[in-house]
């Protein structure tokens, strides 16, 4: 489950916002996505993983 996803620019939280906004907002420079994550199931983390741009042998060996 999603608890929470915000951006910070410059060191400072701007907003809260969808993990997709976070993601696309944390490529421009000077800003970062925070994403706090909970009980996810083996396919929600793969889901997630894929939208924010992890490695999949990354993931697997997390999952394992």
């Amino acid at each position: 489950m999603l608890v929470e996803s915000a951006v910070y620019a410059d060191g400072r939280r701007t907003t809260s916002t969808t993990l997709e906004e976070a993601c696309r907002a944390s490529r421009e420079p000077g800003k970062f996505a925070w994403v706090t994550l909970r009980e996810l199931s083996r396919e929600e983390f793969v889901s997630v993983a894929g939208k924010i741009g992890l490695d999949e042998l990354g993931v697997e060996e997390a999952i394992e």
